[in-house]
């Protein structure tokens, strides 16, 4: 079981520490935290002393279990460690770093939860030699204090689970409350202007207008309802990438072919940076669908200046970018651009038609491919005259290879 750092256990070690020094009569303690699957001490609290007495310029936080010297044995041997003479003539003594304090002796105790070491507590140069005694109340007190730890750990999560669960369910309805909008929206738009279409009062020139305005509603329609299936599959995790080796200047240029003259339209100028041509081994369709989503957005909120899109290889890397001259994106706002069904709770883009899911669905694509997605931006301030901006990076990594054309 991982046990958080919260304040609360932090403290309540820091004082059982101190306890274990005074029952044991020792100068020195320490608790650390045990991970079995890294095999790796994380330090818990060290006593006050240590800190006084150790001039070790680098002190390490955690330690991996096959580097420490007779500490560890306590986790080897999964028993209880007691060192009476630290000498350098003991097999289990490896040495200390220059100015680490002098050990005379040591005991070690073991912390077992469901069968695993969760934790170990040491304690060090006590006047007279540990024994037995010593053995059973620092394993006593610790047992006692564990299963506190564990309740205090359980407590703090159920808290935090609550506390998702709440927004989860706030979220979500206010995400069915916007979807029925966006649905309902170019539906009617549909229904409406095809009943008009029929209407012997309107000329041909209004009839094409319909038309028109039939062709945006079902597009709006359909990305609703992608969108809607797209989340639906991230959901229930079920994710599959298909790859192939495709042409980066081929993608970019489609893309260009695609969002260039909507950008035109809004009178933005739109660049496609693409210095080199390389193959690179990808799911075609994601990668697609996550920078036709980035691009969607940034012409969402840009009303003037320029959208680039562009491309950068790395040894261990492919990167693509999107980059606006938009509205820019509030520090407040930036933690959690990318979380689910965040927008449509969001003041911040409420007046932008939009369910809050292409992003999601982006970092979603992007994570399943191997990768990462990062954003910078700056909020525009229009009183202090400070232009907005966003960059939107998406690195696929490790499995992706690049070859040159």
């Amino acid at each position: 079981m991982e046990i958080s750092d919260t304040p609360d256990v932090v403290d309540l070690l820091d004082k059982v520490l101190n306890i274990a020094i005074k029952i044991t009569e020792s100068k020195y303690g320490y608790i650390y935290r045990y991970d079995e699957q890294k095999r790796q001490f994380i330090l818990n609290t060290w006593s006050k002393d240590v800190h006084a007495d150790c001039k070790v310029v680098k002190r390490q936080t955690t330690y991996d279990l096959d580097k420490t010297g007779c500490w560890g044995e306590v986790v080897r041997q999964g028993t209880p460690f007691l060192l009476n003479d630290y000498s350098s003539k003991n097999e289990f003594v490896k040495g200390i770093p220059k100015g680490h304090i002098e050990i005379k002796k040591i005991l070690a105790i073991p912390v077992s939860s469901n069968n695993e070491i969760a934790a170990t507590i040491g304690v060090a140069n006590k006047d007279f030699d540990y024994d037995e005694g010593d053995i059973r109340q620092l394993t006593l007190l610790m047992n006692a204090t564990w299963k506190i730890v564990e309740q205090k750990d359980y407590e703090e999560k159920l808290v935090i689970a609550k506390e998702k669960a709440e927004g989860s369910d706030r979220l979500k309805s206010a995400f069915l409350s916007n979807i029925s909008h966006e649905i309902r929206t170019p539906l009617n738009g549909l229904l409406g202007f095809s009943r008009l279409l029929s209407d012997d009062r309107y000329d041909e020139i209004d009839k094409y207008k319909f038309l028109q305005n039939i062709n945006q509603s079902g597009e709006r329609l359909t990305q609703t309802i992608d969108a809607m299936i797209d989340m639906s599959i991230i959901d229930a995790n079920l994710i599959e990438i298909n790859l192939s080796i495709i042409s980066v200047h081929d993608l970019l240029n489609a893309l260009t072919a695609i969002f260039k003259p909507e950008a035109e339209k809004k009178g933005l100028e739109f660049i496609c940076t693409n210095t080199e041509d390389v193959k690179i081994q990808v799911d075609e369709y994601k990668l697609k669908t996550v920078l036709s989503n980035l691009i969607q957005n940034s012409l969402k909120f840009t009303e003037k200046g320029k959208l680039e899109l562009g491309f950068n290889s790395y040894e261990d890397s492919n990167e693509f970018f999107v980059y606006d001259t938009g509205i820019g994106v509030p520090m407040t706002q930036q933690a959690k651009i990318f979380n689910l069904f965040e927008q449509v709770e969001n003041d911040y883009t409420r007046n932008f038609q939009g369910i809050g899911l292409g992003l999601s669905i982006a970092k979603a694509y992007v994570e399943a491919m191997g990768g990462g997605m990062s954003m910078e931006s700056v909020e525009s301030d229009p009183e202090s005259g400070v232009s907005g901006w966003s960059i939107f990076k998406v690195a696929i990594k490790n499995h992706i290879k690049i070859e040159a054309v």
